[in-house]
């Protein structure tokens, strides 16, 4: 994968694009050009992390020993990626990226390629604010199939009608405006739901998994 040899050989510049400036306005200046990258930024491709057990590789954590893999088997692009697995154990385990920080702008947002396979299981993503001890969302993957997320103002996950899960690799995309506490959920740059979070700033990210 080249994310990362692309961010630090060519660091992002200024270009237009076409939009109409509406929702989530703070991404976009009044004349249609993209402000610089918000914040500031972690991203990987896991490259450069070592095969195996992704517990304290580079600031991660595993709550389960081999659960949470940095493995070869079919990644998107590149050689690597994060492999999540079920044992069927009935334990509920995560793995949690280091804390970043997300800086002042008005916006958070986490993205992440994903490729769910089998039944049964629930998978979640839930980006954090640490500093408030709060879930900016849980989104979830249910093990029947459906699609469900953490909403702030109804204190429950609401499930996602006529949403369906992507086959093969998908795109995720979560943003939170920090003022409003508005929360964007995209698949493949669709938006599937638009609510409350709870925590108003993303500063880390766990991947969940349970029966």
């Amino acid at each position: 994968a080249n994310t990362n040899a692309a961010i630090a050989n060519n660091g992002f510049t200024q270009v237009s694009v076409a939009s109409d400036n509406s929702g989530l306005s703070g991404l976009f200046s009044n004349n249609n050009t993209l402000n610089a990258l918000l914040g500031d930024l972690y991203a990987t491709d896991f490259e450069s992390f070592t095969l195996g057990d992704i517990n304290g590789q580079m600031g991660w954590f595993a709550s389960v020993a081999d659960v949470w893999n940095v493995s070869d088997a079919a990644p998107f692009e590149g050689a690597q990626h994060l492999r999540g697995t079920y044992s069927g154990s009935g334990v509920f385990t995560f793995a949690l990226t280091p804390n970043f920080t997300a800086g002042a702008e008005d916006v958070s947002t986490m993205t992440a390629r994903v490729n769910l396979q089998g039944t049964g299981v629930t998978w979640e993503i839930a980006p954090q604010d640490p500093a408030a001890g709060l879930v900016v969302t849980r989104l979830a993957f249910n093990g029947d199939g459906t699609v469900s997320v953490l909403d702030g103002a109804v204190g429950d996950f609401v499930p996602l009608s006529g949403v369906s899960v992507p086959s093969g690799y998908f795109d995720v995309r979560i943003s939170v405006d920090r003022n409003t506490s508005e929360l964007l959920v995209f698949f493949n740059n669709d938006p599937v739901y638009t609510g409350t979070s709870f925590g108003t700033i993303i500063e880390n990210v766990a991947f969940l998994s349970s029966q």
